[in-house]
């Protein structure tokens, strides 16, 4: 008898660590989705950089009047935009040297000439003191959509961080994307054409509506595009058209503010649209449909495997 109920207590020892161990696997797994629930794109600050060097970081929700030294307005923060006054003074220069938004943060300016441009994320403007009386030139390091202002004396010049090319426009709309960190390049008019002017090559071409301009390391084509697609991300919304994976998951780190590694990725292409408003176990999940890419999840950290 001693024996048979040794025998029962061990069985049930046995039961019971099975099924504290169930019952861990499935709080664990919740308490993943749950923080997986929970990766969004952030909130954050944008950095406005002034030509002495300082800085100062602004919100969505930031409300305020800018000035210079002698008190005088030169831009007024609110709602997620900063919009620089109009500049009859061409002496007088707009002390800000450049605006840049963080990871998952996008911000709207208006420049002195009427000129509108919404930053990406991770994205970075950069101009002079103050355009000239022949051009308007501005960087651009990550992704924007620029409605330039119409001035037929002076051609709106944006250079990419990426690589030297003049898009000369005297007003109109186009989408401009070139992280200095990655080997592309994507150009796309909106409303009208555009001349691409490749310093390094010497020459210029005109960019017509429905093309894309796509520059990949040393060699460049032009696609066959819609626009609206280049430019849904103003709305929250990443329609991809046969885009490579690394460029997928670089967009999806900007986005999330999400740490992306691997070992390898296949050269395969994907298309999709998701809203990025959702969280970041969407987007994962659209991608596991559609691909054969898993992934791991630690915090903010995503580890792909294929």
């Amino acid at each position: 008898m001693s024996k048979k109920r040794h025998t029962q207590q061990a069985v049930g020892i046995v039961v019971l660590l099975a099924v504290a161990c169930f019952i861990f696997i499935i709080l664990f797994d919740r308490n993943k989705r749950e923080r997986l629930d929970k990766i969004e794109a952030p909130s954050s600050e944008i950095l406005l950089t002034y030509t002495d060097g300082s800085q100062i970081e602004l919100t969505k929700k930031t409300k305020k009047t800018l000035k210079d030294d002698d008190g005088k307005v030169y831009a007024t923060v609110e709602n997620g935009k900063i919009r620089m006054n109009p500049i009859s003074d061409t002496l007088w220069a707009v002390p800000i040297a450049s605006i840049a938004t963080p990871r998952g943060g996008l911000f709207e300016v208006d420049l002195p000439d009427g000129t509108h441009i919404k930053l990406n994320a991770a994205s970075k403007l950069t101009y002079p003191k103050h355009f000239d009386s022949r051009k308007r030139t501005v960087e651009i390091d990550g992704e924007a959509l620029l409605d330039v202002a119409a001035d037929t004396a002076r051609p709106f010049i944006v250079s990419t961080a990426r690589e030297e090319i003049e898009l000369k426009r005297t007003g109109g709309r186009f989408n401009v994307k070139g992280y200095k960190q990655d080997s592309l390049t994507r150009i796309t008019p909106i409303d009208q054409p555009v001349i691409v002017t490749l310093i390094e090559r010497d020459s210029a071409f005109l960019l017509r509506l429905g093309q894309q301009y796509v520059s990949l390391a040393d060699v460049f084509r032009l696609n066959n595009v819609k626009a609206d697609n280049a430019i849904a991300w103003q709305n929250n919304r990443l329609i991809l058209d046969k885009v490579s994976y690394k460029e997928m998951l670089k967009q999806m780190e900007r986005w999330y503010d999400v740490q992306v590694s691997y070992d390898s990725i296949p050269d395969g292409l994907i298309t999709g649209e998701i809203n990025l408003d959702r969280p970041l176990k969407d987007f994962l999940h659209m991608i596991s449909l559609t691909t054969r890419l898993t992934f791991d999840i630690h915090e903010r950290t995503v580890r792909v495997r294929n």
